[in-house]
């Protein structure tokens, strides 16, 4: 919504327009040499935010970010909750490389090698039981963040499941 919001007051018509064509692709642009990745490699813990979907699997065009996080516990959030994106777009940039606009669907879009868990919201719990998410532990909450308190309950489930997985 920031980003509409903010596009559409920049932009104004000319965005609404272009916003109402269907996306064809998404590229990842100038991300070489953005990241001091020795430093980052060193520094990476407990919690790393993951990509959000509507990229791809961005942290790959990055050099080093995979060797980074290849020995890290990653645990996810899913931005898509009951068949919809939480907010903004991502419904349609996931059509546009190819995966289906659900939690299972993305946890499977970026697997096991980089996922070790991946919290739903409860309307998605059945994503623990998917196949295609074997070797990723999935755990079911109310992920909308409401308030404060929300918010901190899932950083906090996040979290737990990461020291789980150690």
């Amino acid at each position: 919504m920031f980003c509409e919001h903010h596009l559409r007051s920049r932009a104004g018509r000319a965005f609404e327009a272009y916003a109402s064509q269907p996306v064809q692709s998404v590229a990842s642009m100038g991300l070489r040499g953005r990241l001091d990745m020795p430093a980052l490699s060193q520094n990476v813990d407990a919690a790393m935010p993951v990509p959000r979907p509507r990229f791809g699997n961005q942290y790959e065009a990055v050099p080093g970010i995979a060797e980074a996080v290849r020995d890290k516990t990653v645990v996810g959030v899913s931005p898509i909750i009951g068949g919809a994106p939480v907010r903004g777009m991502a419904d349609a940039c996931l059509a546009a490389i190819g995966v289906e606009t659900s939690a299972t669907a993305v946890a499977a879009h970026y697997g096991a090698d980089l996922l070790d868990g991946w919290l739903v919201d409860d309307q998605d719990k059945a994503a623990a039981e998917d196949p295609s998410l074997a070797g990723i532990t999935v755990r079911a909450l109310p992920l909308y963040m409401t308030d404060q308190a929300a918010s901190a309950e899932i950083a906090r489930a996040a979290l737990s499941l990461a020291v789980e997985l150690r």
